[in-house]
């Protein structure tokens, strides 16, 4: 039985809808969902299987759409102190992270109620990601800093012991300045607390660490600035998006034993997908692709030559079984005849 999948996507090019919801196995679009704008890259999130939430490209507004509705709800609407910058949904849908200028935001979204506003940040915010289990928040910044917290002393803040100035502050678990430059992406595995997770910088590194105490694991050095991140299920292949547009893989199943790393052609393998830069990736539910999201417009003439490719492999497989059946058919009729 064949399982339809589908993905959503957001646009800052297009003038005629917000985002598009597409079969990328047939290309097939369809819904739009109009009228809220260009979305800001990292601001676009599926709120549980019935809401859409966005935000306009420079604007402090949050849009809402229902999935079963080409239009945003015009009776929810968020307001924002500033344009965001990213942000992230719990993984229960309950509590939203949002980056806005050098503080974090929470929110909980039924209520509405703001519960926590953190400034550890010296620049601007890039990326906010939770782990699987929500039991931690990571933040990025455009000053290269990694910031680690505990969310759930993040939404439960003490102030007993805390001096006027210091109310609603909350000590992360560690902060990292491995980055010379702005963090770009963050990814975290879907393992807990027991999970590693992997930074991208506009430095052209990207760093591997665990997430209960933000040892160190390994560093990869590219040869271009790094842009986007993501491991695959098991963590066993590592994907980076590139400036230029090229997807590099790295197998992590058998590690260099140097914990700094640089990395030649040879060592990874180099998909040349899009002529611009990758601004985010997703890993398919049912494990059968890795998708790019470029800001490229030929995203789909490449992804159906990809198909082209992968129903040419079958038939060769086909072919290559009906050959391997045929020549044990003569081998059984040559050793009768003997």
């Amino acid at each position: 039985m064949d399982i339809n999948e589908l993905l959503l996507t957001s646009s800052q090019s297009s003038q005629q809808f917000s985002a598009c919801l597409w079969d990328y196995n047939t290309l097939n679009i369809h819904k739009f969902f109009k009228n809220g704008g260009m979305i800001t890259p990292k601001c676009f999130e599926i709120i549980g299987q019935d809401y859409i939430l966005g935000s306009e490209v420079g604007k402090p507004l949050l849009h809402v759409w229902p999935l079963n509705s080409q239009d945003h709800s015009k009776n929810i609407r968020l307001i924002l102190p500033e344009p965001p910058s990213c942000l992230a949904l719990c993984p229960k849908n309950v509590y939203l992270a949002v980056g806005i200028s050098c503080k974090l935001y929470i929110w909980q979204l039924t209520s509405g109620k703001l519960l926590s506003v953190q400034q550890k940040n010296y620049q601007p915010i890039t990326s906010i990601k939770f782990s699987s289990d929500g039991e931690y928040l990571l933040i990025g910044g455009q000053d290269g800093i990694l910031i680690t917290y505990n969310f759930g002393e993040l939404i439960s803040v003490s102030n007993n012991f805390l001096t006027q100035s210091d109310i609603g502050q909350v000590e992360p678990i560690y902060i990292k300045n491995d980055h010379s430059m702005p963090i770009r992406d963050i990814h975290v595995g879907s393992f807990g607390k027991k999970s590693r997770f992997a930074t991208v910088s506009s430095d052209q590194t990207c760093r591997i660490y665990t997430l209960l105490d933000g040892e160190s694991v390994l560093t990869l050095v590219f040869g271009e600035m790094l842009t986007a991140v993501i491991f695959d299920g098991p963590c066993w292949q590592l994907f980076v998006g590139k400036n230029n547009g090229d997807v590099s893989q790295f197998n992590l199943k058998s590690p260099p034993r140097m914990i700094s790393h640089h990395i030649d052609e040879k060592e990874s393998l180099n998909l040349e997908r899009s002529m611009d830069l990758i601004n985010n990736f997703t890993v398919s539910q049912i494990q059968t692709h890795d998708i790019d999201l470029s800001d490229d417009e030929n995203s789909y003439e490449k992804e159906n030559y990809r198909n082209e490719i992968l129903r040419e492999n079958k038939k060769l497989r086909t072919i290559n079984r009906q050959l391997y059946s045929a020549a044990l058919e003569i081998s059984k009729k040559y050793k009768k005849q003997i």
